[in-house]
């Protein structure tokens, strides 16, 4: 009997996982709506991979409503001058997703090889003002440098 009560959990637990992965995307999607948040980025991060310094990377993430109300983005900024994001859709309806673009050209990095970790923070209304927060990440490294190798595996 008690074998059967855990299996069902199991089951419901399986469920539940499932459903909330397929509506908000990822587990910082699920975490963001038990928070509270209303408008919720579909990945965790932006990552743009291997760049070389000098060189222009676009990315695209989408941020999906999830409030009742319609959400109006009326600020962005980033914490880098290397990063530029596309324009602002104006508002975001309820259940609605936005596509935002992201252009970056990073400087030249402290080291041969960096992970940069950059953020751009979009703030927007609707009963409230909130602000969603885009992690973006990048290796990257000048051009001509060449990356150590691997040291040798026995």
């Amino acid at each position: 009997m008690i074998k059967r009560a855990v299996l069902g959990s199991v089951v419901l637990l399986f469920a539940a996982w499932t459903y909330a992965y397929s509506q908000y995307g990822s587990l910082a999607g699920i975490v963001a709506r038990l928070q509270g948040a209303t408008l919720v980025l579909k990945q965790p991060r932006v990552d743009l991979g291997k760049c070389l310094v000098g060189q222009d990377y676009t990315a695209t993430f989408e941020i999906t409503n999830y409030a009742s109300l319609t959400a109006v983005l009326f600020s962005k900024r980033s914490d880098c001058t290397c990063m530029k994001l596309g324009e602002l859709p104006a508002e975001i309806p309820p259940g609605g997703t936005a596509a935002i673009d992201l252009r970056v050209n990073f400087d030249e990095p402290s080291v041969p090889r960096s992970r940069t970790v950059r953020t751009a923070v979009i703030q927007y209304r609707t009963d409230k003002i909130d602000t969603v927060i885009v992690p973006i990440t990048a290796t990257v490294t000048s051009p001509g440098v060449s990356t150590p190798a691997a040291p040798p595996t026995e």
